[in-house]
Parts: structure tokens; sequence; C-alpha cells
């Protein structure tokens, strides 16, 4: 008797977890989190990065292979010491340097005129990124989800945001409208996060100028959360992009923030304005609650 209890017990947690893992809601009302296992990098890559004659001035995180040709990595870190550059796979960094702290590679590393004067190259796993894939994709596709509170207005071109909230302003908008625009502008309350959703599959980023006004560039985040070919291109992203799908083909410009996406080829430089907003978190919908309570129910009927 007491095994078959058990058994059932066993069975009902099981459909209790179910429920609340499916039925779950994303809304700004729950607690805060950042970008994860991004959250210390500059740039975080879950595939391939290929770049010359370019720099990642912060923390620089690659989960397949990485190739650096008259390359810098994290030339405006505060202090030395702690993991400056990891790649999950192979290593290939042809003239360069990592400025400040270690090199980790996963696999193989072939190094020719590279210096790391502050530290070491040294084998090793130190990042996840299968499971920060699945998280950052997870978050990306949840902030897509949220409602918009802010307002948006296309003027001639110019994609023009507005924001309220004091803590948390949302919008979204379409490849259309961001492949052909000629300027962005931002204006949200200081210290408030700005998160814009852009939907499409072939996203250019391109060519046009981004202002901000009240709240800062290091509390605004792209989210290009259907991308799977992200063009970035003779501008200055004022801000972090959020890419988990996309093949980023980043021809010359700067971003000011955090980038993570798949994969990554060209000469753009990344400047070390890690993203500091703060992002809702899932939390369980009245539909898990109910779930949970008729699992409750059917587990004390069975006793």
């Amino acid at each position: 008797m007491y095994l078959a209890s058990s058994k059932v017990a066993a069975r009902t947690l099981a459909a209790v977890s179910t429920a609340c893992a499916v039925f779950t809601a994303f809304t700004p009302s729950a607690s805060a989190q950042s970008l994860g296992a991004a959250s210390d990098y500059n740039v975080f890559i879950f595939g391939n990065f290929t770049s010359s004659g370019s720099d990642t001035e912060g923390r620089l995180a690659v989960g397949g292979n990485a190739d650096l040709t008259n390359y810098s990595v994290g030339s405006s870190l505060p202090t030395s010491g702690g993991n400056t550059l990891v790649v999950g796979n192979n290593l290939t960094f042809t003239s360069g340097q990592v400025n400040k702290g270690d090199a980790v590679y996963g696999n193989t590393a072939s190094t020719s005129n590279f210096g790391i004067p502050d530290g070491s190259l040294v084998k090793g796993s130190p990042i996840d990124f299968s499971a920060a894939q699945s998280q950052l994709t997870q978050l990306s596709g949840s902030l897509a989800g949220m409602a918009a509170n802010g307002s948006f207005n296309d003027y001639y071109g110019t994609l023009q945001f507005v924001g309220s909230d004091p803590s948390l302003n949302t919008f979204t908008v379409t490849a259309p409208s961001v492949n052909s625009a000629n300027g962005i502008q931002i204006n949200a309350p200081a210290n408030s996060t700005v998160v814009i959703n852009i939907g499409g599959d072939n996203i250019f980023f391109d060519n046009f100028g981004i202002s901000i006004a009240n709240t800062d560039k290091q509390r605004v985040l792209y989210n290009f959360y259907e991308a799977t070919a992200l063009t970035i291109a003779g501008i200055s992203v004022q801000g972090s992009v959020l890419a988990p799908l996309a093949n980023v083909t980043f021809s010359n410009g700067n971003v000011e923030g955090t980038l993570i996406a798949n994969n990554v080829t060209g000469q753009g430089e990344y400047h070390n304005y890690k993203f500091q907003g703060t992002l809702p978190v899932p939390e369980p919908s009245g539909a898990a609650l109910l779930g949970l309570s008729l699992a409750s129910l059917a587990f004390r009927r069975r006793r």
C-alpha cells in the first residue's frame, strides 16, 4: 500500500511540475533578472566568431570556434584577473593580444604573434554554452511576448519610441520599418529599462543614427527575437543587442553595449558598456496555479 501511494505521489508531483512549466506567464511584475551567463561579457556568441582588425573592449565568449586576426580583447577592463576570452572549441589568434586576464579554450589553440601580458592561455570549459543558449533564447521569446506599454511612431523613416513608465518601457516594431529607417529616437524616464522588440527574420540595422534621451544606453535592449540573419553596418548601436537565433554580419561600426548572437562575422567594434537594465522573469500564471490546484486535489482523492 505504501509503495502504491508513493508511486501515485511521484506521478502527481510530476504532473504538477509539468503544469507549472507549460503554463508560465511573463509579466512585468515578476522579479528582476539580467542576461544570465552573458551578463559579464561584452560579446557572447553561441556558435562561431570571426573578426579581424578590430577589438572587443570587454570580455568575449564564443561557444564554437573563434578566428581572430589583428585583434584586441579586454583593453577597457578596469582590473586584471578572471577569464577575458573564453572559446568553447578551437581558438585561432593571429596577431594581437588579450590585454587583461586569461584566455581559455576548450579544444585546440593556434596562436601567432599573440600576447597575453597579464594572464595565461589555458585549456578549460568554464561556461555551459548550451545552457546559456537555452536560457537566453527563452528570454528573448518571453520579452517578445510582452505587451507594448510605450508609444511608437514612424516619422518619415525616423523611428520614435517614447515611454513613460519609470521602470520598464517596452515597444514592438517589425522588420520593414527598421530596414527602411533613417534614424531612431528613444525617450524614456531616467534609469528606466527600454526593450525594443523587433520582429522579422532578415533585418538590416544599418546606416542611421540613434539618439537616447533621459535614460541611458546601458539600459536599452534591442531584442531581435525572430531574426536568423542580422546585418549591422555603418552604425553606432546605442544599447545592447539580443539576437539568439541570428547569424550576424557586422561589417563596420560599433556596438555600445552587449551583443548576444548565434554566429558573428565582420570587423565591427564592441565597446564595453554592458547591459545594466532590469528585465522581468517568468512567473506562474493563473493557468499554472489552476493546474497545481487540480493536481493537488487529485492527489488527495487518491489517498
